[in-house]
């Protein structure tokens, strides 16, 4: 730790303790003040942006961006984003994805599809008991389609395990709808009949 910033919090009475409500209280009356002290933030001083300049376009509805190096109306800025405005934060967010995969080759979609995660398979043999190899038989046995309907499993990678929500018994494969579907008929009884008069009531109106 900075030798300064040691001593200040032994000062201060912080270095070390654990911060009960009333020392954060302390804490933050002191940040206040030393903010106070700058007048506006120190960071636009080097943009030549004075107290006056600052403070009217803050009261104006704007905000520094500190890639854009300007003010930006408020609408501009995501709550999460800070002091970044929303489309430079979309940016970082999506150069940070690319790099992200270009790190983690064996994380990628190609990955998964070759169905080589270890994660997916520690975690279907942990939740349901079968394997990996279960699953590519099943899958070819429904020639690659849900047991229901026979569609795809949509955006996702994967289709879903189907399981009796009792015993825990596996059953096949299912889309998201289907399988969706079928909790509702799992956990309502009668609730195919039902939903199919409540769907003809309407079926002329």
């Amino acid at each position: 730790m900075n030798k300064n910033l040691a001593r200040i919090g032994e000062r201060n009475g912080f270095f070390g303790k654990e911060h009960s409500p009333e020392t954060r209280a302390v804490m933050a009356e002191k940040a206040r003040e030393n903010r106070a002290k700058l007048g506006y933030p120190g960071r636009l001083r080097k943009y030549g942006i004075s107290d006056e300049v600052y403070f009217a376009k803050r009261a104006a509805g704007f905000k520094w961006c500190s890639t854009c190096k300007g003010f930006l109306s408020l609408d501009k800025f995501s709550e999460k984003a800070g002091a970044i405005c929303k489309l430079h934060a979309g940016e970082r967010a999506k150069t940070y994805n690319i790099e992200w995969r270009e790190r983690n080759p064996h994380k990628s979609k190609e990955y998964y599809a070759n169905g080589k995660h270890s994660d997916r398979r520690r975690k279907i043999g942990k939740k349901y008991g079968v394997t990996h190899e279960w699953y590519e038989q099943k899958f070819a046995e429904q020639s690659g389609g849900c047991a229901v309907c026979g569609g795809n499993s949509g955006k996702k990678l994967y289709l879903d395990i189907d399981h009796c929500h009792v015993s825990g018994k596996v059953r096949g494969l299912l889309c998201g709808k289907c399988n969706t579907a079928m909790e509702r008929l799992d956990a309502c009884l009668g609730w195919a009949e039902k939903a199919s008069a409540y769907l003809a009531k309407y079926l002329n109106q």
